[in-house]
């Protein structure tokens, strides 16, 4: 497959941007999902009492 010249341009351009944005949204799902799991186990300790034989 060959490219065009405006086609590579258009890919030079694009596509890191492209891949960072990618990237960082992988990213923002993965701290989310790690928040909320922390979350819940804080909430369910915190709740039953465990918290007092673990500090």
């Amino acid at each position: 497959m060959t490219l065009s010249n405006e086609a590579r341009e258009t890919l030079r351009r694009w596509l890191p941007m492209l891949l960072v944005a990618v990237g960082a949204w992988v990213v923002w799902r993965t701290l989310k999902q790690s928040f909320w799991t922390v979350f819940g186990l804080a909430w369910v300790i915190g709740w039953s009492g465990a918290w007092r034989w673990m500090f």
